[in-house]
């Protein structure tokens, strides 16, 4: 199991540790995880971008990165 991330023809990818389902994680915070380093990763290879947008396929992390919560605490802690 692991989590991807794809900027333009670029793409990067990462293998989760047996042990990420612990403490109340699941897959969406794991999709949460991808969404943060998306995030940063765009961040900091395009530092004089002043709005970008981000697309993700999991509405449940796109919605609760808008309100900021999640029913999940372990992805709640991603978001803040």
């Amino acid at each position: 199991m692991g989590i991807g991330i794809v900027i333009g023809d670029r793409w990067r990818a990462w293998v989760l540790d047996k042990s990420w389902k612990t403490d109340g994680r699941d897959i969406s915070w794991a999709e949460a995880i991808r969404f943060e380093l998306l995030t940063h990763t765009v961040m900091e290879t395009h530092p004089n971008l002043k709005h970008f947008r981000i697309y993700s396929d999991n509405t449940g992390v796109v919605e609760g990165w808008w309100n900021g919560r999640s029913r999940n605490p372990a992805t709640n802690e991603v978001f803040q």
